[in-house]
This record gives structure tokens, sequence and C-alpha cells, in this order.
């Protein structure tokens, strides 16, 4: 069964919904939308799909839609609404390459080096890995380009309460805060409390890093950093971190929730302005792939974010990564050349710039 076809020119993919296949009784839908990576997987009108020949149907633009997922590919599935009031969103793995019950769509058939990727991405997301040592464990290392600026899990939250790692893994994280002598820490999940009815607690070294000011507080989302790279939110993100780095002391340690997405823009940025090639930036990315949260994340998902920022893929840049990063954040008023300067001395001490 077809979900969807492309037209002659590929600038177009019509979606097709036939009840019958997934189980549905047409007689009793009231609507049926698309939802996937280009909608925030979040129905609206412009994309509910209108009767038709196949059963209900949606043509769209074919830029519209080529938003990469976790996957490394866009991915949708269908959502239905019933006249009784229950919602029904139909498992689509059957019916072609898929990723987590999504529909992947592709412009061109999976070459066999994708088809083995795509099929280590689904035994990741179905049990935990065994990461290879505590610190992949934790997800914590040190950002590409930098000497003075590490990445990670989040120090007192578990994200993934279920797993019996989760103390383990945050024994490690605020080890290895205190062993790199972290002075400052960047949080963009925003100021959450400890629960401790999941034995969640602050440290008392991150507790004296908060007493004295030197924890910035943001609170962002996975679809701003991804999606939405070109837009004032994400401008006001990239400023605060630059700002806080700029004015408080070094080394910093910068996480979200499991250290991933919105740690993972923000280290692809701060990594890129230090020098940092796209080859070192992607690869560092997709670690987390084997810190065992049974997470997977292809490195075209963090490119479409920076590519929206940079106005081409990071790996077209070459050696010009770093000077496209600083003109394009400078341009949208994101911080001045001169702050780029302090910020790349800040996170590489006794290195001197190459402005």
């Amino acid at each position: 069964m077809r979900l969807y076809e492309l037209s002659g020119d590929a600038g177009h993919v019509t979606f097709i919904f036939n009840p019958e296949s997934h189980g549905v009784n047409p007689d009793g839908m009231d609507c049926v939308y698309v939802i996937g990576t280009f909608t925030g997987w979040l129905t609206s009108p412009e994309w509910a799909l209108e009767p038709s020949e196949h059963g209900r149907s949606l043509r769209a633009r074919a830029d519209s839609v080529l938003i990469p997922g976790s996957s490394g590919f866009a991915e949708f599935k269908f959502k239905v609404f019933m006249n009784d009031g229950t919602v029904i969103e139909p498992d689509l793995s059957a019916y072609g390459p898929s990723f987590t019950g999504n529909a992947l769509l592709l412009f061109k058939p999976l070459t066999r080096s994708q088809r083995k990727e795509l099929s280590r991405a689904q035994n990741i997301t179905r049990s935990p890995a065994s990461p290879r040592g505590k610190e992949r464990m934790a997800n914590v290392r040190a950002v590409p380009g930098t000497t003075g600026l590490f990445r990670g899990y989040h120090p007192y939250k578990k994200s993934r309460p279920q797993l019996e790692t989760e103390s383990a893994r945050l024994q490690e994280v605020n080890r290895f805060i205190e062993r790199h002598g972290v002075k400052s820490i960047i949080t963009l999940s925003g100021d959450e409390i400890p629960d401790p009815a999941l034995g969640e607690e602050i440290s008392p070294y991150v507790r004296k890093i908060r007493e004295a000011g030197n924890q910035c507080l943001i609170d962002t989302s996975y679809e701003i950093m991804y999606f939405k790279s070109a837009d004032k939110e994400y401008d006001s993100v990239i400023m605060q971190a630059v700002r806080f780095i700029n004015t408080h002391p070094a080394p910093f340690y910068v996480h979200c929730r499991i250290g991933s997405d919105r740690t993972g823009v923000m280290s692809a940025v701060l990594a890129a302005l230090c020098g940092a090639s796209w080859k070192k930036i992607a690869e560092d990315y997709e670690k987390t792939s084997d810190a065992g949260f049974m997470e997977y994340r292809n490195r075209n998902l963090l490119a479409y974010s920076l590519s929206r920022v940079l106005g081409s893929h990071p790996g077209d840049c070459g050696k010009s990564l770093r000077d496209k990063m600083r003109s394009k954040l400078s341009e949208r008023g994101i911080a001045t050349l001169h702050e780029l300067d302090d910020l790349e001395r800040k996170l590489n001490p006794g290195r001197k710039t190459a402005s």
C-alpha cells in the first residue's frame, strides 16, 4: 500500500490514507491529518487530508516536508479523529522504511549504508545500549575546538527514571563536573526543581556554583533549537549563552536534559565559533546514540538547524565554517565580532584568536 506519491519532478508529495488498510472504519472518521517532523508533530488545518478516490489525501510542496527528524530523514504518520472522540495513530512500520513507527519520506531509495545505519538506529531505540565507559554513559565530554567547555547530561534531573542506570549516570556527571573544575553552568532546560521521590538532589559542588550566581538558566526547546534557528527566539538563546560565557568564569558545562538536542545545537554553534570542523562537530553530536538512553540522533538533523543559520550545509563551508558562523551571528545582531573574539578566548584560554 502506498502512503505517499511523488510528482514527476519530485516537486510535490501526495499523502494517501486508505482507512481500510489501517483497520479504520471510514464511516466513523471525522478528520485525518498528516503530522510529522515538518509539522512539529502537531495537527493544523493546512495538513488535513481531503476525501479522494484513495480515501483521504493531501498534496504538499516537497520543500515544505523535507525536514529531518532524529532518523536523519523526514518522518510522518497519520492522526485520525473519530466521530466518537477517539484518536488513532496507525503504526506505519509495515508499509516501508520507518523509524519508531513513523514512515520515512524518501525521494530516492536508501543506499546499502543507509539501510545498515537505519537498522542500527532501530536497535538503539528498542533497548538500552551498553555504553563504553562511564563518561559515555553520562554523555559527558569536551566540546570540539575548546578546552574550557564541556557538555553532557543534566546534573540532578533523571530524564529516564525507568532505566536502572540513572543514579549511576548522575553520579558520573557530577564527578565529571568536579574533576574538570567547572565553574559555570549553562542550563538549557530552565530552572527545574529536584524531585526527592526520584532520588534527585543537587550536589554540594553544583550548589556552590548556583549560589555564586554562575548558572545561566535558559528555558528553550527542541523545536526552537532545531526547527526555528532562523527565528528571534533562537537568536535570544545563543545571545544569552554568549554573554554569559563572556561575563562568568571558565571552565563551563552546558546541558539540557539528556545532553543531546538543545545541548547538541548549542555545542555545535560554540564549537564552530572556536574553529572545529563540521566532521568533528557531527561526530561529537552522534555520540549521544551510544549513551544508553534508547535514543538515536543522526547528523542530518543538526545540519538542518545549522544550515538555516549559515545559509548552506555546514559540510560545504570547509575551513571557512568558523568565519561564516561568526559573520552570520554578527549580521543577525546576536553578538559582535569583538564579543565572539572574547568568547573564543574564554573557551580556549591561552590560545590566540584568528580574527
